[in-house]
């Protein structure tokens, strides 16, 4: 991808990205030059302002001289103006994804305001660095909470736009440089083999960690049926969970890992829980405060790791066990562009408590339920009687459609 940084029109860009554009007012022989100089098969047009109006490709430029233009020509007539362009978050499977639906092999990549900042181009997305490291994917997973989808494909397997889940992150991991990927798989593992076999047609290796139906491993069982050998044996391993829709940086997560010196790092985000009532603070029966609808935020483990090889040793054979976070000290990672205010230590506490084996399932007893919970101002309620609560005062003349309810009354409860 080409991008400069920012610039001024046409001058300031930088070089690879510059020598591609031309105005309205150019005519087909400087927009052949900006092709032949910029080697992308396409001139981007920009406006007066700035921004990206069209574009124009060799094609386009064949089919103007085969209509009777010429070289000096302007080229307003036969800019494509209809041209297909992309926000800079979009990951690299769903530009894939639009190159191949349109046939086209260039994307230029805009800003809201349809500044140029940058150019996909095929051939730069098909031909990543490749990474030393090998990548884990957990597949294995019933999936009983997504029934009936899952009744006749496991999880992993199934569709958002039109593509598998489980196919969007083996080609995340290829474009992030990832050659050698296991699938760790149990459940309808034949259908998962079925659809990517060896890995070739999806541009990488893929094997496959299978387990006993009859005695699954756990979450991290699997990790010891690698092969024992391999050079990608040398280098971190990336695990992950096979139900991720994301497009975290595999080369800024191992490069994170690298720098701490860690031998477990742990991908981490925030979720934010919006609770659908009222939350109030009470302090000896009084009530001091009422929040409506809050949004309550936690640090989150991503479902993505980097571990060394090392750590898999410490992984009982062919038992049921969890990921022992008490085995390391785990290193933390956070995405580029996200921040979390909680304390490392408060993290890893809670990640050990969330892995182990033995910690407690929550009840789900009177899950659905709304409890209204009520403390008399008083003290506590006399043995053997409900207590009945002090309603607070209530003026109706501010809720014009609470006193048509309660009649002429000014305040109640007073």
């Amino acid at each position: 991808m080409l991008s400069p940084a920012r610039y001024s029109p046409l001058v300031s860009v930088q070089p690879q990205l510059s020598a591609l554009c031309v105005t309205l007012r150019s005519t087909l022989r400087e927009a052949i030059e900006a092709i032949e100089a910029g080697g992308a098969a396409i001139a981007l047009v920009l406006d007066e302002a700035e921004h990206l109006v069209g574009t124009l490709t060799d094609g386009d430029i064949r089919r103007a001289m085969l209509s009777g233009a010429t070289l000096e020509s302007p080229i307003v007539s036969y800019v494509t103006s209809d041209f297909i362009a992309v926000r800079p978050d979009l990951d690299r499977a769903a530009v894939l994804d639009l190159m191949q639906a349109r046939h086209i092999s260039q994307i230029p990549i805009t800003d809201g305001a349809q500044r140029l900042i940058g150019l996909h181009l095929l051939r730069d997305m098909m031909s990543v660095q490749e990474c030393p490291n090998a990548a884990v994917i957990m597949a294995g997973g019933r999936g009983t909470r997504l029934h009936p989808y899952t009744a006749t494909i496991p999880k992993p397997m199934v569709e958002v736009a039109h593509r598998p889940i489980l196919e969007r992150i083996v080609l995340h991991l290829v474009g992030g440089g990832i050659r050698t990927i296991f699938l760790a798989v149990n459940h309808m593992a034949d259908v998962i083999e079925g659809y990517f076999r060896d890995g070739a047609d999806f541009g990488c290796s893929i094997d496959y960690l299978r387990e006993d139906p009859a005695n699954p491993l756990g979450t991290a069982g699997a990790l010891r049926l690698l092969p024992e050998v391999g050079a990608w044996r040398a280098h971190p391993l990336i695990v992950m969970n096979g139900d991720l829709l994301t497009d975290f940086n595999v080369g800024e997560l191992l490069a994170a890992h690298g720098a701490a010196h860690a031998m477990l790092t742990v991908g981490i985000t925030d979720y934010a829980h919006q609770v659908p009532f009222g939350v109030v603070a009470l302090k000896d029966g009084r009530l001091l405060s009422l929040s409506e609808k809050p949004v309550v935020t936690w640090t989150v483990s991503a479902g993505i790791y980097a571990l060394d090889l090392a750590l898999i040793a410490r992984i009982p054979r062919l038992t049921r066990v969890w990921p022992a976070a008490n085995t390391c000290t785990p290193t933390l990672w956070v995405p580029a562009g996200m921040t979390s205010g909680v304390p490392p230590t408060s993290v890893v506490c809670e990640a050990r408590r969330a892995w182990s084996n033995e910690s407690p399932r929550p009840s789900r007893a009177g899950h659905g339920r709304r409890r209204i919970h009520w403390q008399p101002s008083g003290g506590a309620p006399p043995q053997g009687r409900r207590p009945r609560p002090r309603p607070l005062p209530i003026h109706v003349d501010r809720f014009p459609w609470l006193a048509r309810r309660l009649g002429p009354a000014t305040q109640r409860g007073a």
